[in-house]
């Protein structure tokens, strides 16, 4: 019987014990079980960059007095501005690149020779670029809504890449620097300031004004001067090919009844700007005329009246571009999509061939594309040089 007990004992007792040390039965603990943080969280991943779009391009120097310019204040630039001489002086400097890429990439295209300052070079002048500063990194860029524009990578810079947030050793922290930028409402205007360079000044500011860069393009001299169409029949013709103009084509009859259309003038300049100088009256076809009116001679309608100075340039497979609302050869409504006279980006490209006939000069033009269902349908036109 002792023994009976003894047992029932050890057991309630053991029990007892094995009760008291685990929490989830126990009432001894009554307090809930907290979760402990973890002592080294994982940050927020950062947000997507942001890029403004109106950087995304090639920008240079603005060959202008003050395009480089210091001060002690964002409004007083008086230390020191680039002047005329200077910009002759830094010509190698002027035409560096700086290439904002649309993938976030930044890139300085600094050519053979840029413009070296003394801590770069025994003496300030143009010469081969200095690492870091000589455009072997492809940084990064990126934007922020207050009109900021950060650059990451060795010796990436816009302006003088002795000038970043803290001095102007050309060593800024951790190879990023910071700029405020303003883009004119154009976007052919670049304003850049940077401050903190000077640790006495602090308000300080170096100013860069840079304006996008233009490939100069080719001008055919060939093609400077007034040109008229042919009186002739068959200077105006179309058809299913370059070889095959059996649609239509002028007649003599018609050249008489469209005097004021070939009277009209059509201007290269020498300075790679082109003029449709129509008159009073120049040919006008159904789709330019109000009311179902009738085709003929009248007041140009606009765009296709002249009032554009329009652009133009060559290429090797002579090829010529007019770039300009409303400026066109041979007929207004022909352009490389289709006959509504509203080319894609104000643009039409022509063939063109330049030849002798007797003592006149022939300029002979070709475009097609505006045909939907005929690909290789041909306007051609042909016009005379005018003295």
């Amino acid at each position: 019987m002792r023994t009976k007990l003894l047992l029932i004992g050890l057991l309630s007792f053991t029990f007892a014990f094995y009760a008291c040390s685990d929490d989830s039965v126990s009432g001894v603990n009554d307090d809930p079980p907290v979760d402990e943080p973890d002592p080294d969280p994982d940050p927020d991943p950062d947000p997507d960059p942001e890029y403004d779009e109106a950087l995304m391009t090639i920008w240079v120097l603005d060959p202008t007095p003050g395009s480089l310019a210091v001060g002690p204040a964002p409004d007083d630039l008086s230390w020191w501005a680039v002047t005329e001489d200077d910009i002759e002086a830094r010509h190698c400097q002027y035409d560096d690149l700086y290439i904002f890429h649309s993938d976030g990439t930044f890139e300085n295209d600094l050519g053979d020779e840029t413009w070296l300052e003394e801590w770069q070079a025994d003496e300030e002048g143009c010469g081969p670029p200095v690492a870091p500063h000589d455009g072997s990194t492809l940084g990064e860029w990126f934007t922020e809504d207050d009109e900021v524009v950060t650059l990451i990578g060795e010796g990436v810079f816009l302006g003088l890449p002795k000038v970043h947030n803290t001095a102007e050793d050309g060593q800024p922290e951790d190879d990023t620097i910071v700029y405020n930028y303003e883009v004119s409402n154009d976007g052919s205007m670049l304003e850049v300031t940077i401050a903190g360079w000077n640790p006495d000044v602090p308000e300080a500011v170096w100013y860069y004004r840079f304006i996008e860069y233009q490939e100069e393009a080719e001008i055919d001299p060939e093609l400077v001067g007034n040109w008229v169409l042919d009186p002739t029949p068959g200077s105006l013709a179309v058809g299913p090919s370059p070889d095959d103009l059996t649609w239509w084509s002028v007649t003599e009859d018609d050249v008489e009844e469209r005097h004021c259309q070939y009277e009209d003038l059509f201007i290269f300049h020498s300075d790679g700007t082109f003029e449709n100088d129509l008159g009073d009256e120049t040919w006008l076809e159904d789709w330019q005329i109000e009311d179902d009116g009738e085709q003929g001679c009248g007041p140009p309608v606009a765009p296709h009246d002249g009032s554009t100075i329009g652009d133009w340039f060559t290429e090797d497979n002579r090829l010529v571009t007019l770039i300009g609302e409303g400026v066109f050869l041979g007929l207004p409504k022909v352009h490389n999509t289709a006959e509504d006279g509203k080319p894609e980006d104000d643009t039409i490209i022509y063939n063109y061939e330049i030849s002798d006939r007797d003592d006149d000069k022939i300029l002979e033009v070709t475009i097609d594309g505006w045909h939907p269902d005929v690909a290789e349908a041909t306007w051609y036109f042909r016009f005379l040089f005018q003295e």
